[in-house]
């Protein structure tokens, strides 16, 4: 059935045929046309929406990420940002979490998840203003693991990269922390929003602070998570593989170990990409940015690495397996300063499903019961069922959901185009690799590198 199949032409002479049920990925003449032929020898292969579904319980005695919301202040004042500029549209008294409350959340989680957790991520605002507590809450949670004989989590801290400075980095690599900070890769495009209250761009700032980190030296993971949206795209009009191409190098080039790209979640008609309008202007963007994602695939000595999602494409077909699902709420938790539970970050920007608070522990309530066993399911929303990108989507998202449409049951476009445009260019490369053996043989080394060093930190 036409309907099973995801095709993408390759060029004039051949197409790649994706069967979304199986994941198995065959080359066909552009005049074939006898899919039925093709899903019959498939017939008795695994469906991996199937296995997905079967597997996607949660170790109900740890968690996989606690997120710390250290302080609902910034020191920037991004026009898009996600969270209100960092406030969180904060009514509470309280906008910082002292040490106390760290210890307060750690003693809940390990009287409800006896395990703890796999990841610890420090959240804002930005973090680093509250440096001093976080590197107490640290040495704290680590005593609480080893009292009980288990391992410690990883740590994070997202950040804008503004405060970077010697005790900063002394400190991440003593504790070999992963910093990610929020830059987009070209200084008029990032500084057409992240900016300092006076309105001042602050991409010299961070380029600056990682310039000097580069010289100093790490042993410490660091992250770039970069945005594109309608703005960015009106400043690169013509220019849109260049474009993505310079704006992922240029953030290689300060030194970043790896690089996202993804759109930005906004009610803001001038930021959202919420139009199918701009889905060939996206698509030129992304071409820019995944020719230097595969650059960086086919180098003899991989030292940066692609990003997980784009690997995890790859790896997902080639190892027949569907993506996993959304973990808001069962497999993470976030905690503001005032003691308070939600699924994400997003979902307490919206007030939406709170799961309780450190004093009164968790809710009893029948839709928090529910919503605490139920692992968010793209396959239960009807564009996402009908989908032929749905066993490979890594950008549905709950909290986006409920940010941009009121509920949890939805979609975003710009969110849906990236991933189309995503899976296009991965099977378009997969064709030329099964042509190209020597190519596919560098590729797949760097590909199994590239997948081991994100399951070590998984």
């Amino acid at each position: 059935m036409d309907s099973n199949f995801k095709i993408v032409n390759v060029n004039e002479d051949i197409n790649i045929a994706l069967h979304v049920p199986t994941m198995n990925v065959t080359i066909i003449k552009n005049n074939f046309t006898d899919l039925n032929s093709i899903e019959e020898k498939l017939k008795n292969e695994p469906d991996v929406e199937k296995v997905l579904l079967e597997s996607r319980k949660s170790n109900p005695n740890r968690l996989s990420g606690l997120i710390l919301n250290t302080t609902e202040t910034c020191n920037l004042a991004c026009d898009y940002c996600m969270v209100s500029k960092g406030t969180y549209k904060n009514e509470n008294s309280k906008k910082h979490m002292a040490l106390e409350d760290y210890v307060k959340t750690f003693n809940f989680m390990f009287e409800h998840f006896k395990e703890g957790t796999t990841f610890v991520c420090f959240f804002g605002g930005e973090p680093l203003l509250r440096l001093d507590t976080i590197m107490e809450a640290v040495d704290i949670l680590n005593s609480m693991f080893e009292e009980r004989n288990f391992t410690p989590p990883r740590y994070s801290i997202i950040s804008n990269g503004v405060l970077i400075n010697d005790r900063l980095i002394n400190f991440l690599n003593e504790k070999n922390i992963y910093l990610s900070i929020s830059i987009d890769g070209i200084e008029e495009l990032h500084d057409s929003a992240r900016v300092f209250p006076n309105g001042k761009g602050s991409f010299s700032t961070i380029k600056r602070n990682l310039l000097y980190l580069k010289e100093k030296g790490r042993n410490f993971p660091l992250i770039a998570e970069a945005t594109i949206h309608k703005k960015h795209l009106d400043l690169l009009k013509g220019n849109e593989v260049e474009g993505g191409y310079n704006f992922v190098k240029n953030l290689y080039n300060l030194g970043f170990d790896t690089v996202y790209v993804f759109p930005v979640d906004s009610k803001d008609k001038d930021i959202s990409i919420d139009s199918y309008e701009y889905y060939e202007r996206l698509r030129l963007f992304f071409k820019g940015v995944y020719d230097y994602y595969m650059e960086l695939f086919l180098s003899e000595k991989m030292k940066q690495l692609p990003p997980g999602h784009f690997v995890g494409v790859f790896g997902n077909i080639f190892m027949k397996r569907a993506n996993r699902f959304c973990k808001a709420g069962l497999g993470t938790l976030f905690v503001n300063p005032e003691g308070e539970l939600y699924p994400c970050h997003l979902l307490y920007n919206t007030r939406y499903m709170r799961l309780g608070s450190l004093d009164e522990g968790f809710e009893d309530s029948e839709e928090v019961v529910n919503f605490r066993k139920y692992i968010n399911n793209r396959y239960d929303i009807k564009k996402c069922r009908n989908c032929k990108n749905r066993n490979l989507c890594f950008l549905w998202c709950a909290g986006s959901s409920v940010l941009s449409n009121g509920k949890i049951l939805s979609t975003v476009n710009s969110r849906c185009m990236v991933v189309d445009i995503t899976v296009n260019y991965v099977l378009k490369e997969i064709a030329e690799l099964l042509i190209n053996k020597d190519k596919s043989r560098l590729f797949m080394n760097n590909l199994k590198k590239a997948a081991q060093e994100y399951k070590s930190v998984s």
